[in-house]
């Protein structure tokens, strides 16, 4: 029962303790930090400070450069953090990284220094290691006892010295024999332990670690070769294969060997797998035995070299991959990101050409990729008609009459239209030789009296036509722009002085575009219809409203998807503008009824009709 209750208070009083010690880390923490903060007050400044999946390094250098203040942290590099700080204290933040993160601090005068917190280390107790001087001999018997502590006691009793990696101070180990020979036992308790030694001399040992898979491999043999059934190779080098859980190793040395070339395994492969293949070549041979491992290959000066890719920096290889059938521009882009990982690539514009190094077996997906997108691209011809109509039409009846400055001149025009203007003297003249007028006597006339007669009718059909020629590249665009530009003057005055101010004006001559502007985009599909992506924008000036004012603007624009095969004419229309003006002036009353109207009023009318149409037709060139 006394044993049950002193089990059970370790047990309570473990995890209080730990938490006191934890507690007195983080106030002397808090001490330190008040204390600095009050030397240098930057330390009490705010500041804001997000980051998503960042080295806590980066994010400690982004707190000191915001801040102002003198901060160095170790051993954060491979620590990320995410985080999202407002307004927060700088003390307030490296208390925070402290505690969730486990550093401690320690500072000289304004410069703080945050360093991974090690508890103390328990004094371990003394490895049950014992040595017989008399007969040389060794016995252990221990149980997850610390490499370090069982080599200290072995090198003391025994007079010998035994070398150990820092790395591999704090290694738990564990072991049992009785009376081994000094130089048997050493090399035996590293050995079940996943160690290696060596004796450099005759009391000096040097440890060294061995990884599982080092300890696999070193014990690889050639197993067997395989029969002309299950491994065939042509006159033209194409290798087929038909076999069921093979060795790699076995396949590539079999391979190489009857293809008499050079090989060397740097590390052993051992993996196996079945594989049912007709007359690949041998690069495409060897990426899929390796697809899926960690091992690669590469040849340089004639020798294939294999092995563990990651491990050894040797196996890496580069290609140069040239296009043939389009830019290297942005081909880069279009490359998965899968793919792309753990290689470098590259573009080389002057040989239109893109460089990849790295994993023989991610190049040639990156090759077998780009080929696939190395692939003729159509030319699309397209031929533009733009035709723009302007019909007008005007129409002006009246008579009028008024009394000029001047005596007036008679003159004018008969045919084609009447616009004629008579004095007062030619006027009398008619009237006078007109019988039967009766009544009518325009009596004492003034001399600068005058008569104005019009009837005219206009009309105007004006036709544009240009032909421009287009070609892109399937899925690029073409532009066609065509416009004219006016210029205008702004000014800008300046007022300089108060007392006695002086004005200065500066001019500036601006310029405005009115311009048809196309833009067409042509995909090909695979049965050779053309899908057309248009835009067109038209914009016109209009009357200015003063001599110095910028010219208006008017805009017309439609957007437009259709699909058409070769050679076919596409007609765009629509783009209409119609004008109406009409007017009239006379006597009240008397002007509103017909026939009297024109004698004592005048009316006109005008008529513009502007339009655009656009003939597209588009021809697919291979």
């Amino acid at each position: 029962m006394r044993i049950i209750l002193i089990t059970i208070l370790i047990f309570l009083v473990n995890p209080v303790y730990s938490q006191i010690k934890d507690s007195s880390k983080l106030f002397t923490i808090k001490h330190k930090l008040e204390l600095i903060s009050k030397t240098d007050t930057l330390f009490n400044s705010r500041v804001d400070i997000s980051s998503s999946k960042l080295p806590l390094s980066e994010v400690v250098k982004t707190i000191a450069s915001i801040s102002g203040v003198n901060i160095s942290i170790q051993g954060a590099e491979s620590k990320i953090i995410s985080c999202n700080f407002k307004r927060a204290r700088v003390s307030d933040i490296i208390y925070f990284l402290c505690k969730e993160y486990s550093y401690d601090i320690d500072n000289i005068g304004n410069i703080v220094s945050i360093f991974p917190y090690f508890p103390p280390m328990k004094e371990a107790s003394k490895p049950n290691v014992k040595f017989n001087s008399k007969d040389s001999t060794l016995y252990i018997d221990i149980a997850n006892s610390r490499l370090v502590d069982v080599v200290k006691v072995i090198s003391s009793e025994a007079k010998v010295n035994i070398i150990i990696p820092q790395q591999m101070l704090n290694n738990q180990i564990s072991c049992y024999f009785n009376n081994l020979p000094l130089h048997e036992g050493i090399i035996t308790l590293m050995n079940v332990n996943n160690l290696d030694v060596q004796q450099t001399s005759k009391k000096t040992y040097n440890i060294i670690s061995l990884s599982d898979k080092e300890q696999k491999t070193t014990s690889y043999k050639f197993q067997k070769r395989f029969s002309a059934n299950q491994i065939n190779i042509d006159v033209n080098n194409q290798i087929s294969a038909s076999i069921t859980n093979g060795n790699v190793q076995d396949l590539i040395t079999d391979v190489m060997e009857r293809l008499k070339l050079n090989f060397h395994f740097i590390t052993p492969i051992n993996k196996q797998l079945s594989i049912y293949v007709n007359r690949l070549d041998l690069d495409k041979f060897l990426n899929i035995l390796l697809l899926g491992s960690s091992s690669s290959w590469t040849v340089k000066d004639g020798i294939y070299y294999f092995g563990g890719y990651d491990k050894e920096k040797a196996l890496v290889s580069s290609m140069v991959i040239r296009m043939k059938n389009r830019s290297v521009d942005k081909i880069i882009d279009y490359i998965p990101a899968e793919l792309k990982s753990g290689l470098n690539v590259s573009t080389y514009p002057d040989l239109n050409s893109i460089v990849v190094s790295g994993d023989q077996k991610g190049i040639a997906e990156i090759e077998s990729f780009i080929n696939k997108l190395d692939q003729r691209i159509p030319l699309i011809n397209i031929d533009v008609i733009i035709v723009e109509t302007t019909k007008s039409l005007s129409h002006e009846v009246g008579l009028g009459l008024g009394i000029g400055d001047a005596p007036a001149k008679t003159k004018g025009t008969l045919s084609p239209g009447v616009d004629f203007t008579i004095n007062a003297t030619d006027l009398d003249k008619i009237i006078n030789s007109i019988n039967g007028l009766g009544p009518i006597n325009l009596g004492n006339k003034v001399p600068n009296l005058y008569m104005n007669l019009k009837m005219l009718e206009q009309t105007g059909n004006v036709v544009l036509k240009s032909t421009p020629k287009l070609a892109t590249l399937n899925g690029n665009e073409a532009n066609l722009k065509s416009g004219e530009t006016k210029y205008y003057k702004e000014v800008q005055s300046s007022i300089y002085g108060a007392q006695n101010p002086i004005e200065s004006k500066s001019y500036t001559w601006k310029s405005v575009e009115a311009n048809l502007n196309l833009k067409i985009i042509p995909f090909i599909s695979e049965d050779s219809t053309i899908t057309l992506k248009i835009e067109i924008e038209q914009s016109e000036f209009t009357p200015r409203t003063d001599l110095e004012a910028p010219p208006g603007l008017t805009t017309r624009s439609f957007k437009s998807t259709i699909n058409v095969n070769s050679e076919d004419v596409v007609l765009l229309g629509g783009i209409e503008r119609n004008l109406n003006d009409s007017g009239s002036s006379g006597l009240p009353l008397i002007s509103r009824i017909p026939v009297l109207k024109w004698i004592f009023g005048k009316s006109s009318k005008n008529k513009k009709d502007y339009k655009l149409n656009i003939f597209i037709k588009p021809s697919v060139i291979f």
